[in-house]
């Protein structure tokens, strides 16, 4: 009944308005004056393409300048700000750690969840790590920042970058038949797909330092940082150097789409060993030790997701068709073994920590064992919770909190960090997890939305460097085919 009477209204509405529009143009033309009225229109249509640019320009710049004003009134009056840690471990799950730190393997974890807010981290539903921690990274839905796959497919002949493969979801891609043919290629995607700024983006207009070591697909490419201490390490950058090792001519041409500053190559060349866990813990290790801690790091790892891919089979073996005696002997401890080396590691980098640093350990899903696919023994498209842990002193000790998602932890690191949370977030900040007297303390604030910074932003899509060899490794692993 609703709707009919809407559309009812609707008609009579634009009914009404055609009449209007039609008795004033007659009118018009009777007194001969239509031409004046068109010129008017034209005139009218100018001054809007001229006025609108120019709005964006120049006004738009001082709502960023009236930003970083409040950004350091919050953090001089009301001492809210914490410098971030932020470790993203993809796919690390809440079914092996716990048995691990149960049987006494990971003292680290287990001193962390002692002194740490903890619990299940909700995911997204039907959707995959790049389309994931694009929300983390912005706190926006999928709809809202665009990003919806691995990869675009753009038909043969198409200016456009293609449309994401939603059929990937049903039954396996012919994105890779079209290419062969060729019909078809496919874009994997990165930060110019993005249709929201990301957090490393927000922090640099408010004047914070960072130091980011690879934070998923949408990190590439690097943002210029010339001029100053920060460092950006894209997605990518192994992949980069493994394939140009022998052209170093080659490798230098587009270092930049990789790292930021450049010059901070020179310091990762000693930690670069193909196939080795190590590579981005010791340099981002290394970063901590060396370097003053900047006001937010971040050190992406996807080792846990690939491990699990290929080896839960063997890890719990009770969950499959007939696995090999000699197999569960040779593979049982994969997975195991890189929990174990980042309970290593995660001890020897709080020893680094400034005092009041805020740690945060998330994973963008869990695993649950999958028989159907025999490049994949795990599967997480249903939305299986991942881990979070927040330490620091703003955060309760010893607390599991019941209702953490993905999407809020964009806002709480904004929160704690020590600028508003925008409205638009789709997620909250996790006010369960902090002190109830520093929250009374420290109340959030709120700011309508980051958007206005996008038009700084990357533009217009652009094809990576990598794309080739980026999907034959999300083959490798199982992820496409």
């Amino acid at each position: 009944m609703y709707l009919l009477a809407r559309t009812i209204l609707i008609i009579i509405a634009v009914f009404i308005i055609s009449r209007l529009l039609t008795s004033l143009f007659m009118h018009f033309y009777s007194k001969k004056r239509l031409g004046r009225v068109a010129f008017f229109l034209f005139l009218l249509q100018i001054s809007a393409h001229i006025v609108f640019p120019i709005y964006y320009k120049f006004i738009r710049p001082d709502e960023i300048s009236l930003l970083k004003q409040e950004t350091t009134i919050i953090k001089k009056s009301k001492e809210l700000a914490h410098k971030i840690v932020f470790v993203g471990m993809d796919g690390a799950d809440w079914k092996v750690i716990l048995p691990l730190i149960h049987k006494e393997e990971l003292p680290n974890f287990k001193q962390l969840m002692e002194e740490s807010s903890h619990g299940n981290l909700m995911t997204i539903k039907n959707a995959n790590s790049a389309v994931i921690w694009s929300s983390v990274y912005t706190g926006k839905k999928p709809q809202s920042h665009g990003i919806n796959d691995f990869y675009t497919i753009q038909p043969m002949g198409f200016s456009s970058p293609g449309i994401y493969p939603v059929h990937r979801t049903f039954f396996p891609e012919i994105a890779g038949l079209l290419e062969k043919i060729p019909l078809a290629t496919r874009n994997t995607v990165n930060r110019s797909f993005l249709n929201s700024v990301p957090l490393w983006e927000i922090l640099k207009e408010a004047n914070l330092s960072i130091g980011i070591l690879n934070a998923s697909f949408i990190s590439y490419p690097a943002p210029e940082l010339s001029g100053t201490d920060d460092f950006f390490v894209s997605h990518g950058l192994e992949t980069y150097v493994g394939k140009y090792t022998d052209h170093l001519n080659a490798l230098e041409d587009q270092l930049e789409r990789f790292i930021q500053p450049t010059e901070f190559f020179s310091r990762l060349k000693p930690f670069f060993s193909p196939n080795k866990i190590s590579d981005r813990a010791s340099i981002f290790l290394n970063f901590l030790e060396e370097d003053e801690q900047k006001d937010f790091m971040n050190v992406y790892f996807d080792e846990p997701d690939h491990v699990q891919h290929k080896f839960w089979k063997w890890y719990q073996p009770e969950y499959f068709f007939f696995p090999k005696k000699r197999n569960i002997e040779a593979f049982k401890d994969k997975i195991p073994d890189v929990y174990r080396y980042y309970d290593e590691w995660l001890g020897e980098i709080r020893k680094q920590l400034e005092p009041e640093t805020v740690l945060i350990i998330a994973s963008d899903h869990g695993h649950t064992p999958c028989i159907l696919n025999k490049n994949a023994y795990t599967a997480h498209r249903h939305g299986p919770p991942g881990i979070l842990i927040i330490n620091g002193s703003p955060i309760k000790r010893a607390h599991a909190f019941q209702s953490a998602h993905i999407l809020d932890i964009f806002p709480t690191i904004l929160y704690l960090i020590g600028l508003p949370v925008p409205e638009d977030s789709d997620g909250r900040v996790l006010e369960d997890a902090i002190d109830e007297e520093f929250l009374h303390d420290n109340p959030p604030r709120y700011i309508p939305s980051y958007d206005f910074l996008f038009s700084k932003s990357l533009s217009n899509r652009e094809k990576g460097l990598l794309d080739k060899e980026e999907l034959e490794r999300l083959k490798s692993l199982g992820y496409i085919k």
